[in-house]
């Protein structure tokens, strides 16, 4: 997973120092991304992970769409085994009454013959 990196990065005497940011997973992969951005710079100052900050609103962390899957999940499981008993009793009253029926006819035939 991507974070969020910042630094101050010296380039050279023409540039100056410019701000950076950058996506990495590690601290090494971010001085890469530096690199690969920047070239060859002088001097990388501060560089360090970004922290998400909350805004107070005591969130739980869970966003709406891990939310919604999670409750999507549940009701099918819920609906998946409330259901089945009803669906398993109609197919086999269905598959019940097919075999009565075939046992039936050949023993209707066996006697009125």
């Amino acid at each position: 997973m991507s974070r969020r990196w910042t630094a101050e990065v010296f380039v050279n005497s023409d540039v100056g120092r410019i701000p950076v940011e950058v996506y990495a997973s590690t601290h090494g992969g971010a001085v890469q991304q530096i690199h690969a951005k920047h070239g060859n710079v002088q001097q990388i100052v501060n560089l360090r992970e970004e922290c998400k900050r909350s805004n107070g609103g005591g969130g739980s962390g869970l966003n709406i769409g891990s939310t919604s899957a999670l409750v999507i999940l549940g009701g099918g499981l819920l609906a998946f085994f409330t259901l089945t008993p009803w669906i398993m009793a109609g197919v086999g009253g269905a598959a019940g009454t097919w075999i009565a029926q075939k046992v039936t006819r050949i023993f209707c035939r066996r006697i009125y013959r």
